[in-house]
């Protein structure tokens, strides 16, 4: 708390002129204790997958190992660093990278977000690879990638592996148990992203977990993240509001029978990217989590004798052990339908249909987060985002009642019928980012329907 009032006090004496040294004073906070890295001494992950198979086939075309190559996230960066104008924006667009490829940007095989890619090898384009998080020994922060490595030196000495065995006998690298990779904090420290000159909040997966009921105080209730998303498996979805199985098996092919291996297939709710790149099945992961994230009902209708005027739909946080939807909110789109009809089926009354142009109806209850730029306008360009000017989601074991007023009074009978939806990124943003031509599926997340008489 000390470190942060001492950056914050540094910024409000230089913030009325900003150049390059006052950016490295603050970007020096965030990295004087994180180690620099060599990109050769880490092994590329096919070299893992030699032995480790099955782990390998599941952590192969996640958005984990694709996350620098996901083209949304390249095409977003780069246009957010070419419309930077404040030298500490630029500087907060150029470090996205450091999550999405650790090892390139703390080797400086890269320089930031700018899209130079030219020097990432095999090791480097994999991104959350084997070895990247194998290799954390300490966690700085539980933010902005502030982790430190501990690498071997390529193939030929690889080091020590870390992990959660602690009587792992490897035949090809040294194995030792680590108490990070149990804990959901080895994830906060990319799942929590803080704006590096505004100290916006931009992401805040892992904080909203920590003040969650799921990080219970008694030890054995915990519920981390691996839980839910090291669990899951086809027609398994793992979730707050499912069973979390365990899944025996072997870590290596040659290893020691286990009564539970993590699974690496980690999943989320993005369901567009994995298509994308040619993994329709990752792409089915994220629309079995997200059907079973959440519950609406309709508890109350505001009536008067034969009429009706209003009514409420709540919804229920009651898969997610995090705010519904997290990550990058600005982006997605989570938002209820409503259709009211009467006793012939004829609609009366609606909110929330898609437009021709795909674009959402005027006045839809969208769940979701909305920046404003040091001016105070809305802006989805995160670099940006010196404030927040509103935050409408459902956190975890919550809810959040949303009246719907007709605008005159219905007669009953009346069926309602309401639908939670969502898509990882609204059509128009795709557009502009990567051209026309792509369906984002709309994923109906869940549905209820009440008759008042």
């Amino acid at each position: 708390m000390k470190r942060i009032g001492i950056l914050l006090l540094t910024m409000f004496l230089i913030s009325a002129a900003v150049g390059s040294d006052e950016i490295d004073i603050i970007k020096s906070f965030w990295m004087k204790d994180l180690k620099p890295v060599e990109a050769g001494r880490f092994i590329e992950p096919g070299v893992c997958g030699q032995c480790h198979d099955e782990i390998y086939e599941m952590w192969d075309g996640t958005m984990h190992s694709n996350a620098f190559n996901d083209p949304l996230f390249r095409a977003a960066t780069k246009l957010f660093v070419s419309k930077s104008v404040h030298p500490g924006e630029r500087e907060d667009a150029e470090h996205c990278v450091a999550c999405h490829n650790p090892v390139a940007y703390r080797s400086g095989a890269i320089k930031g977000s700018s899209g130079d890619y030219a020097n990432v090898d095999d090791v480097t384009s994999r991104a959350l690879s084997c070895d990247v998080c194998h290799t954390i020994d300490e966690i700085v922060f539980t933010k902005n990638a502030s982790f430190n490595m501990s690498p071997g030196n390529g193939e030929n000495e690889p080091g020590i592996k870390r992990g959660p065995r602690s009587d792992a006998e490897p035949m090809f690298h040294e194995a030792e148990y680590s108490a990070i990779h149990t804990s959901s904090e080895i994830c906060g420290t990319c799942h929590n992203v803080t704006h590096l000159w505004y100290m916006t909040k931009l992401e805040g997966t892992y904080d909203e977990w920590y003040h969650s009921p799921y990080n219970s105080p008694d030890p054995t209730k915990v519920v981390t993240c691996q839980d839910c998303h090291m669990r899951q498996s086809p027609g398994n979805p793992s979730t707050g509001m499912t069973e979390r199985p365990d899944y025996p098996g072997r870590s290596a092919m040659m290893g020691e029978e286990r009564p539970h291996i993590y699974r690496h297939s980690v999943s989320g709710a993005n369901t567009f990217v994995p298509g994308l790149l040619g993994h329709p099945d990752r792409a089915e992961a994220a629309v079995e989590r997200l059907k079973n994230a959440a519950i609406l009902e309709i508890p109350l209708h505001e009536e008067s004798g034969k009429r009706v005027s209003a009514v409420t739909i709540r919804v229920r946080n009651e898969g997610a052990g995090h705010m519904l939807p997290t990550g990058v909110t600005e982006f997605r789109q989570m938002w209820l339908e409503i259709t009211v009809t009467d006793r012939s089926g004829r609609s009366l009354y609606t909110s929330g249909g898609i437009l021709d142009d795909g674009s959402l109806a005027p006045e839809t209850c969208v769940f979701q987060t909305i920046f404003g730029d040091p001016s105070g306008n809305p802006t989805i360009n995160v670099t940006e985002a010196a404030r927040m000017l509103s935050d409408y989601r459902i956190p975890p074991k919550g809810w959040v009642d949303e009246t719907f007023r007709f605008g005159k009074e219905l007669e009953k009978p009346l069926t309602v019928q309401a639908k939670l939806r969502y898509r990882s990124m609204a059509p128009s943003l795709v557009n502009a980012l990567i051209g026309e031509g792509h369906d984002v599926p709309v994923i109906l997340m869940t549905e209820t329907k009440k008759t008042i008489e």
